[in-house]
């Protein structure tokens, strides 16, 4: 007779076959599932491809270009340089006083930006102890002019008591004797007292103080009632006759420029132009001054410096554009010329 199996058992082998069979299908999820899809999106990827459409090449049409015929010649041109630089002033000074004094009078063109001609009075200062040196200056040179005739007439009276007595003395002596150190002494006197009065005069015209040349005020340092001395400055002028403009040029386009300091009659001529306050067409006539000794640092620049007449237009009649210091200007200098070119239109 069999013994009974008991439930728990007979159950043991289904649970674990169970657990097998989840762990493949969790393997199957995890791995073959995804390998499936990418296979799939490949293969669809590729017949994609095998059947896509493809394009017909077609050549291009020819097309016809309109063109312009025009005849050339050959010619001679100058060489044109552009350049750009900075205006500055060829003439600047500070003006100062030459004696000490209180001013006394100022003209009202002593402001900055005020036009002044040369020779002009710009600044009076206090003369009158000056007049009064020359007063004395005169005085002291009258009593060196009679000092000096009453010596000569001294010198008179001892040469002929020297020819009644006609003693042999000594060189040295005769000298003493007929008084000619005395009357040198005398001449000496009249020259410094004529020295001493030109000075006073001198001062006293340097009371007035006037302008050296054609300028412009840039800037004014006294007023009236002010007491100046020859180390205070009164005024600074910038000349208008003419303006220089300090340009920038590569070292390869000198060959082109005439320099007068090399011995050439005249620089080239440049066109001078300002489209930031000039209207268009606008320019300044101008010629090569100097070539400057020395590169500029930063770009390893040559540069020059080009004069340019009547900057301000004062003494022209036509509405010439005003040069302004300081102004940032573009340059066209007409260089030397070359024989054989073609000009081709741009």
């Amino acid at each position: 007779m069999s013994e009974p199996v008991s439930r728990s058992q007979s159950s043991r082998p289904v649970g674990v076959v169970g657990k097998l069979l989840k762990g493949l299908l969790a393997l199957v999820y995890k791995l073959i599932l995804p390998v499936l899809i990418v296979a799939g999106a490949m293969g669809f990827y590729k017949y994609q491809m095998d059947t896509r459409p493809e394009a017909q090449r077609r050549l291009a049409d020819r097309q016809a270009r309109l063109v312009t015929v025009d005849s050339v010649h050959r010619q001679t041109r100058p060489a044109v340089v552009h350049a750009m630089g900075t205006v500055k002033p060829a003439t600047e000074v500070a003006l100062t006083a030459e004696v000490t004094g209180i001013v006394t009078d100022m003209d009202p063109a002593v402001v900055p930006g005020g036009l002044v001609k040369q020779g002009q009075i710009l600044y009076r200062i206090d003369s009158r102890d000056y007049e009064t040196i020359v007063q004395q200056r005169q005085s002291d040179l009258a009593r060196a002019e009679l000092a000096l005739r009453l010596e000569q007439a001294n010198q008179m009276v001892a040469r002929q008591e020297f020819e009644l007595l006609g003693e042999m003395i000594e060189e040295q002596e005769r000298e003493l004797v007929l008084r000619e150190p005395h009357l040198a002494e005398a001449r000496r006197a009249l020259e410094a007292a004529k020295a001493a009065l030109a000075k006073a005069e001198l001062d006293v015209r340097r009371c007035t103080v006037r302008a050296p040349f054609n300028a412009v005020i840039k800037a004014k340092h006294a007023d009236v009632g002010a007491r100046v001395s020859p180390t205070t400055p009164l005024a600074v002028l910038t000349g208008t006759d003419e303006y220089w403009v300090e340009l920038l040029v590569p070292i390869e386009q000198l060959r082109w420029i005439q320099f007068p300091d090399r011995g050439e009659s005249d620089g080239s001529p440049v066109r001078i132009y300002n489209s930031s306050i000039w209207r268009e067409g606008q320019y300044r006539q101008g010629r090569v001054l100097r070539l400057m000794g020395q590169l500029e640092e930063a770009g390893r620049m040559a540069r020059m410096i080009v004069s340019v007449p009547d900057p301000l237009g004062l003494r022209t009649e036509q509405d010439a554009p005003l040069l302004l210091i300081g102004s940032y200007v573009r340059a066209e200098i007409q260089g030397r010329e070359i024989p054989d070119v073609i000009v081709l239109p741009r």
